[in-house]
């Protein structure tokens, strides 16, 4: 089967956590209202709305379904981490098709969305988009296992390199070449991440560009005599959670964003990070410091 990365697809101080029912707008109250709330027995106990979170379930390791059958993985553990801390909300996993992740929040069938969603132009226009990301996707550079001459940008000079049509690596790529140019043969493919490695393990490219997670997972579990390096020249992606322009899409919003920070602050995305990715995804600093690790 095809495997194109959704990366592709896709990219184109720390504040105190207040009430949300303190912040809140009458509006804004009036639509959690009418997304189900329940409240506890007595009149004692906060009422909690439901919030639908989307996500595939489908996308290793950032969100599957475990050997128990729940929906699990790093932005799945993510969102969970958020909802602890969320006062008057409740969290409730949803899976649900990519091809059909944004329609459905459109139609009010999910609220947000886990599942390694990128902000584009066109997508900032619709949506909003926390202020904070909670991870960001580092892109790779892959090549033959044994290679010791490529490692960034320059050494891609005078090689035949393929990268994804509708990536923003590709678009950066193509500025790049141009503006010097055009030293690199670029190959606009159409994403599918096992004809790229083929084409770079049959010589037909000297290397590949893809999410470094991505195509670190395929490399192990294929048993791929390829190597890859981040490639840090063609910058990192952020991830974030979307929400609807509606009252309770502005107040998850308003309600996650200091979460978000205070869950970089004290460690627990890196914790989770580490557990799901294997290493510390959550900060362009992070990053940065696993491809200095990598160059030796």
């Amino acid at each position: 089967m095809a495997t194109t990365t959704h990366h592709e697809e896709r990219h184109g101080g720390v504040s105190r956590r207040s009430f949300v029912a303190g912040t809140l707008s009458v509006a804004a109250l009036a639509a959690l209202a009418g997304c189900g709330s329940s409240g506890g027995t007595g009149g004692s106990a906060a009422p909690t709305t439901a919030i639908n979170v989307g996500t595939e379930g489908i996308f290793p390791p950032y969100s599957y379904q475990n050997d128990d059958g729940e929906l699990d993985g790093f932005d799945v553990a993510v969102a969970k981490a958020v909802d602890e801390r969320l006062d008057g909300y409740t969290f409730d996993f949803v899976q649900t098709q990519w091809d059909g992740i944004f329609a459905a929040l459109d139609a009010g069938q999910i609220d947000t969305i886990a599942n390694e969603v990128t902000e584009t132009d066109e997508r900032a226009e619709k949506y909003l988009f926390t202020e904070t990301p909670y991870s960001w996707s580092a892109n790779a550079l892959v090549f033959k296992k044994g290679r010791t001459d490529i490692r960034g940008i320059r050494d891609l000079w005078g090689k035949t390199v393929d990268s994804g049509i509708a990536a923003s690596y590709t678009v950066w790529l193509d500025e790049y070449n141009e503006e010097n140019g055009n030293p690199i043969t670029v190959n606009h493919t159409d994403g599918d991440v096992n004809k790229m490695f083929q084409d770079v393990l049959d010589d037909r490219a000297d290397a590949a560009i893809d999410s470094y997670i991505t195509g670190k997972s395929i490399i192990e579990e294929q048993g791929l005599a390829l190597d890859m390096v981040i490639f840090t020249d063609a910058g990192n992606v952020p991830i974030y959670f979307p929400f609807r322009k509606d009252d309770l899409g502005q107040a998850l919003k308003s309600a996650i964003d200091p979460i978000i920070e205070e869950l970089i602050a004290d460690g627990t995305l890196a914790r989770i990070s580490e557990q799901y990715l294997g290493a510390d995804y959550t900060t362009e600093d992070s990053i940065v410091a696993l491809a200095e690790k990598q160059q030796g």
